[in-house]
């Protein structure tokens, strides 16, 4: 509601200014956040059975951060990216307890990191700005999340999904021209390699991981004395 009055430049409704609807508005998300967590704690030991329905809320509280996020005029960046960051968090959120209270879900897990950077690799398609939000807290989360996403997940990690978040850091790279980008691609590439003879071809072959990580090293030096010669430039 104080969504809608703002970008239609009313300051009261229902003898209600502008300021105190945005107070209501804004203690009711607080308040209702503050009980979906409490809700999530107690759902993991007994699922609720309107499951559904709190997801549902959960994606609202979400949604509303998100909106509150959008300021075409940048009338206050940082209180504008920090309602984007906790919608997303809140999203993750979300998501994290649908898993928890859905054992069916269980059939992703293997892919969940696959599926996380595609999502990323779409959040960081869109064109945020045109829509009326900045694009860093879009762009932040989106290079966080499958780097996040890998690292809970690491024990169980296959060689597919370290390989899919190095392709994803290489695309990052490309779109943004930023060769350091690939620094990431490359540990989780050796990483994948790491592991495949750690699991293998440790005892006969020990030599070969310490072989990876210097070769990475040597790429690393190499590739950003360039970026350093031409920033001194």
């Amino acid at each position: 509601m104080s969504t809608l009055l703002q970008s239609r430049d009313r300051n009261n409704f229902l003898n209600l200014s502008l300021t105190e609807i945005k107070i209501t508005a804004h203690s009711h998300w607080a308040l209702g956040s503050i009980l979906k967590i409490l809700a999530a704690g107690l759902a993991t030991e007994n699922p609720p059975q309107l499951r559904s329905l709190g997801i549902a809320i959960s994606l609202l509280l979400a949604i509303y951060a998100l909106i509150q996020g959008r300021d075409p005029q940048t009338r206050n960046r940082t209180a504008s990216d920090w309602w984007v960051y906790v919608g997303l968090v809140e999203i993750v959120a979300t998501t994290v307890y649908a898993r928890l209270i859905w054992q069916q879900l269980s059939i992703l897990d293997p892919f969940r990191v696959i599926i996380v950077c595609i999502v990323a690799l779409f959040i960081y398609q869109i064109p945020w700005r045109s829509l009326g939000w900045e694009l860093t807290p879009w762009h932040r989360f989106a290079a966080s999340i499958p780097a996040l996403t890998t690292l809970v997940t690491i024990e169980d990690i296959s060689y597919l999904s370290l390989l899919v978040v190095a392709a994803f850091y290489g695309r990052i790279a490309l779109r943004q021209k930023e060769i350091r980008w690939t620094y990431i691609s490359l540990v989780f590439i050796d990483l994948a390699i790491a592991r495949f003879f750690m699991g293998k071809f440790l005892d006969r072959y020990p030599l070969v991981c310490v072989d990876y990580w210097f070769i990475f090293t040597i790429y690393c030096s190499i590739r950003s004395n360039p970026i350093s010669t031409a920033t001194t430039q």
